[in-house]
């Protein structure tokens, strides 16, 4: 299969080109040339600014692939720029769970529907992070509904090579003692690993899966469970206070997604973030010790 990916240089993009490559799909990365990338000579490489129209058009008119994985759709016009110019079958954006306006235990799908949303042509920056992806899925779904398409809602997404360092700050701050203002400690939160993120969205080039669908790791976690694995692992006491350094998981409620559908779709045991959280703070120790 003759494969695009925008956004396939860091994190999830980079797990998702591998798995890819393990299946022997046929794989080309849209890249702006700033991030190196170790894939040498198994992808190929088109060079050019995703946000830019006149550049999608000049590189992209006229090449045509099998599926598009777009990582980097911010707003309905990000959608438009693209969808005007490229030629795919299918096409599968990378979303998120901050589309939908209330975060609870077990949230389906269906509790936001991109095709009753009212569509604005915006940018990203115009509206909060929540309306400016809600926007990009409206766009994809009543502009372009002839496309076979998924749009993809991820909650927070963790690794050892998370570029945002949102577990890693709570850990190196409680190691370097930096006090920290700690809200909603204990608020257990949906995460994805980035492992589950990247088989995950591998797997959906092979199912004929359309519409939005959640994608999240089994169980839940708090900052104040990453706090104790911390103090634990890292024989640390924490310290934080209300006048501390305000932290990544602040603000968040309590939710999980509901996974029936994608689990319904693919035959993929998804992680255990109970497990998973504890390791993935160990390494931060000793990476931060």
């Amino acid at each position: 299969m003759k494969i695009l990916i925008l956004g396939g240089t860091r994190f999830i993009g980079k797990h998702l080109v591998n798995e890819l490559l393990s299946k022997k799909h046929d794989v080309t990365i849209a890249t702006r040339g700033i991030s190196p990338d170790d894939f040498g000579n198994d992808v190929e490489r088109i060079k050019l600014d995703r946000y830019s129209a006149s550049e999608l058009k000049n590189n992209l008119r006229g090449k045509q692939f099998d599926l598009t994985y777009d990582s980097l759709a911010y707003s309905s016009n990000d959608v438009k720029k693209l969808l005007d110019v490229l030629e795919c079958k299918r096409y599968i954006m990378t979303s998120t769970a901050s589309v939908y306006d209330n975060l609870h235990s077990r949230i389906s799908e269906a509790e936001f529907n991109p095709l009753g949303h009212k569509l604005i042509w915006c940018n990203s920056g115009d509206f909060d992070y929540g309306e400016t992806k809600r926007q990009a899925e409206t766009a994809l779904f009543q502009e372009y509904s002839t496309l076979s398409a998924v749009a993809v809602r991820f909650p927070l997404v963790i690794g050892k090579d998370d570029y945002t360092e949102r577990v890693e700050a709570y850990v190196r701050n409680i190691l370097d003692k930096t006090a920290m203002n700690i809200t909603d400690g204990n608020s257990q939160i949906a995460f994805v690993t980035v492992e589950d993120a990247a088989k995950a969205l591998s797997m959906l080039s092979e199912v004929k899966i359309n519409g939005c669908v959640n994608i999240a790791s089994d169980n839940t976690f708090s900052v104040n469970d990453i706090i104790e694995e911390v103090k634990k692992l890292g024989g640390c006491k924490q310290n934080y206070d209300t006048q501390g350094m305000d932290m990544p998981f602040n603000g968040f409620p309590e939710f999980s997604l509901n996974t029936a559908k994608i689990k319904g779709a693919i035959d993929y045991r998804f992680t255990d973030i109970k497990a998973y959280m504890p390791k993935l703070i160990d390494y931060y120790i000793k990476k931060n010790s």
